[in-house]
């Protein structure tokens, strides 16, 4: 967490006004990537195997 400290210049005094704490983390990031990924790698199978079956004429 990082801390960043909220300052206005008010008729040239300079006052505090608060502080803003950040927060990061990768865990929603990487949850929507696997989410991402698991959605292409079952479209891309669907897609190949739909075509696969379309091209065979015994099937």
């Amino acid at each position: 967490m990082q801390h960043f400290p909220l300052r206005v210049n008010n008729y040239g005094r300079e006052l505090d006004i608060g502080t803003l704490a950040v927060v990061a983390s990768f865990r929603r990031v990487y949850r929507d990537l696997l989410n991402r990924g698991l959605t292409i790698l079952i479209s891309q199978g669907v897609k190949t195997s739909r075509c696969a079956s379309a091209s065979r004429p015994w099937a």
